[in-house]
Protein backbone atom coordinates (compact mmCIF):
# COMPACT_ATOMS: atom_id res chain seq x y z
CA UNK A 1 0.00 0.00 0.00
CA UNK A 2 0.90 3.54 -0.87
CA UNK A 3 2.34 6.05 1.90
CA UNK A 4 -0.48 8.25 0.75
CA UNK A 5 -3.29 5.58 0.89
CA UNK A 6 -1.71 4.45 4.60
CA UNK A 7 -1.96 7.78 6.13
CA UNK A 8 -5.70 8.00 3.97
CA UNK A 9 -6.77 5.05 5.99
CA UNK A 10 -5.06 6.59 9.49
CA UNK A 11 -7.21 10.16 8.03
CA UNK A 12 -10.53 8.19 8.34
CA UNK A 13 -10.09 6.52 11.35
CA UNK A 14 -9.18 9.56 12.74
CA UNK A 15 -12.75 10.94 12.12
CA UNK A 16 -11.48 13.14 8.84
CA UNK A 17 -14.14 14.12 6.32
CA UNK A 18 -13.98 14.45 2.61
CA UNK A 19 -10.67 13.06 2.37
CA UNK A 20 -8.87 13.72 -1.28
CA UNK A 21 -5.74 11.61 -1.94
CA UNK A 22 -3.61 12.58 -4.13
CA UNK A 23 -5.50 15.01 -5.68
CA UNK A 24 -5.32 18.13 -8.44
CA UNK A 25 -7.68 20.55 -7.15
CA UNK A 26 -5.81 23.40 -5.66
CA UNK A 27 -5.10 26.01 -8.62
CA UNK A 28 -1.52 26.41 -9.26
CA UNK A 29 -0.60 29.97 -9.16
CA UNK A 30 3.11 30.03 -10.94
CA UNK A 31 0.51 28.44 -13.75
CA UNK A 32 -3.22 29.00 -14.53
CA UNK A 33 -2.90 25.52 -16.59
CA UNK A 34 -2.54 23.19 -14.53
CA UNK A 35 -3.30 22.00 -10.53
CA UNK A 36 -1.29 21.18 -7.52
CA UNK A 37 -1.24 17.45 -6.52
CA UNK A 38 -1.99 17.74 -2.77
CA UNK A 39 -0.77 13.89 -0.88
CA UNK A 40 -3.58 14.56 1.35
CA UNK A 41 -6.65 17.19 2.16
CA UNK A 42 -9.64 16.47 3.86
CA UNK A 43 -11.87 18.88 6.85
CA UNK A 44 -12.81 18.61 10.05
CA UNK A 45 -14.92 21.02 11.79
CA UNK A 46 -14.50 24.33 10.05
CA UNK A 47 -10.69 23.47 9.12
CA UNK A 48 -8.73 22.08 5.92
CA UNK A 49 -6.36 20.12 6.66
CA UNK A 50 -2.86 19.70 4.24
CA UNK A 51 -0.75 16.54 4.24
CA UNK A 52 2.36 16.37 2.57
CA UNK A 53 3.83 12.85 2.56
CA UNK A 54 7.99 12.45 2.04
CA UNK A 55 9.79 8.97 2.52
CA UNK A 56 12.90 10.30 3.22
CA UNK A 57 13.42 14.40 3.65
CA UNK A 58 9.89 15.28 5.15
CA UNK A 59 11.88 19.26 4.97
CA UNK A 60 11.17 19.36 1.08
CA UNK A 61 7.65 19.56 1.61
CA UNK A 62 7.87 22.92 3.48
CA UNK A 63 8.09 25.13 0.34
CA UNK A 64 5.07 22.78 -1.43
CA UNK A 65 3.12 23.31 1.82
CA UNK A 66 3.52 27.15 1.78
CA UNK A 67 2.49 27.44 -1.91
CA UNK A 68 -0.38 25.27 -1.35
CA UNK A 69 -1.58 27.17 1.95
CA UNK A 70 -1.52 30.32 -0.43
CA UNK A 71 -3.48 28.33 -3.25
CA UNK A 72 -6.11 27.22 -0.53
CA UNK A 73 -6.67 30.99 0.97
CA UNK A 74 -6.91 33.00 -2.39
CA UNK A 75 -9.43 30.00 -4.38
CA UNK A 76 -11.15 29.39 -1.09
CA UNK A 77 -14.78 30.95 -2.36
CA UNK A 78 -14.24 28.84 -5.87
CA UNK A 79 -13.09 25.69 -4.18
CA UNK A 80 -16.72 25.74 -1.64
CA UNK A 81 -18.17 26.82 -4.94
CA UNK A 82 -17.23 23.87 -7.01
CA UNK A 83 -17.64 21.45 -3.77
CA UNK A 84 -13.70 19.94 -3.79
CA UNK A 85 -14.07 21.32 -0.17
CA UNK A 86 -16.26 21.89 2.63
CA UNK A 87 -17.00 25.69 3.66
CA UNK A 88 -13.11 26.46 6.04
CA UNK A 89 -12.05 29.12 7.73
CA UNK A 90 -8.52 27.93 8.52
CA UNK A 91 -6.01 25.97 6.68
CA UNK A 92 -3.40 23.67 8.53
CA UNK A 93 -0.21 22.35 6.97
CA UNK A 94 1.38 19.31 7.93
CA UNK A 95 4.03 16.72 6.43
CA UNK A 96 4.50 13.64 7.20
CA UNK A 97 6.92 10.21 6.50
CA UNK A 98 5.90 7.34 7.66
CA UNK A 99 8.72 5.56 7.25
CA UNK A 100 10.30 7.91 9.59
CA UNK A 101 7.48 8.09 11.89
CA UNK A 102 7.03 11.66 12.25
CA UNK A 103 4.51 14.18 11.43
CA UNK A 104 5.43 17.86 11.70
CA UNK A 105 3.05 20.81 11.49
CA UNK A 106 4.14 23.99 9.85
CA UNK A 107 2.51 27.33 9.87
CA UNK A 108 1.82 29.53 6.37
CA UNK A 109 5.40 30.76 5.99
CA UNK A 110 6.49 27.57 6.10
CA UNK A 111 8.08 27.51 10.06
CA UNK A 112 7.75 24.27 11.56
CA UNK A 113 4.93 24.74 14.83
CA UNK A 114 5.88 21.07 15.94
CA UNK A 115 6.72 17.81 15.30
CA UNK A 116 5.35 14.41 16.55
CA UNK A 117 6.98 11.02 16.81
CA UNK A 118 4.81 7.83 15.72
CA UNK A 119 5.67 3.87 15.69
CA UNK A 120 2.82 2.44 14.26
CA UNK A 121 -0.76 3.59 12.13
CA UNK A 122 -2.46 3.25 15.69
CA UNK A 123 0.24 6.10 17.36
CA UNK A 124 -0.54 7.91 14.01
CA UNK A 125 -4.02 7.96 14.45
CA UNK A 126 -4.16 8.95 18.25
CA UNK A 127 -2.18 12.03 16.89
CA UNK A 128 -4.42 12.82 14.29
CA UNK A 129 -7.60 12.26 17.06
CA UNK A 130 -6.19 15.25 18.53
CA UNK A 131 -5.27 17.61 15.77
Amino acid sequence: MSDEKEFHTALMRAGFLGIQTKKKILPNLMSGEQNLETDNLCHKGNTLYLFEGKKFYIVDAESQLKIRFISAMINRTELVRKRHVFPYNRVRLFAYSLFRGILNEYNDKGIKLQSKRFRNLNELIEILNKL
